[in-house]
């Protein structure tokens, strides 16, 4: 008899436990700001999530979207930009390749703000500056 009452009480505390523990364990979790809805795969979607947790944090995603999509407008439009970046990655000097990145920016009268900046210093840096276009429409996708 003293048997069956500790299973009788053993079963009664595995009903409530996980119920409790459910409960718990769901008003815990804290908001995320940079959470991330929509995952994006590729190189061009990583540097498109980076730029938009960059753009989240300094509360300029929507000027970063409009600089973006200016800068893949002006390379998919420009031939010859497009040729002169192709150039820039063939420049086997990290320091030179942003330079002449700098220069040919400058040039072409465009201005951005600084996570875009950070970006094509990155992306001159590790020879990628032709995905660009992609890194444009992956982060449009992101918004």
């Amino acid at each position: 008899m003293l048997s069956s009452s500790r299973s009788l009480l053993l079963n009664r505390s595995f009903v409530r436990f996980p119920l409790l523990r459910g409960i718990s364990t769901t008003t815990s979790r804290s908001y995320n700001p940079t959470a991330i809805t929509t995952r994006q795969f590729g190189l061009d979607g990583t540097y498109a999530t980076a730029l938009y947790k960059s753009a989240i944090k300094k509360s300029t995603t929507d000027k970063v979207a409009l600089e973006l999509t200016q800068l893949a407008k002006l390379i998919q439009n420009d031939i010859r930009l497009c040729q002169k970046l192709d150039d820039i990655q063939n420049v086997s000097d990290i320091n030179d390749r942003i330079k002449l990145l700098e220069n040919l920016l400058n040039k072409n009268n465009v201005e951005m703000d600084y996570p875009i900046r950070k970006l094509l210093k990155t992306l001159a840096t590790n020879k990628s500056l032709t995905l660009i276009p992609k890194i444009s429409n992956k982060y449009n996708l992101l918004l």
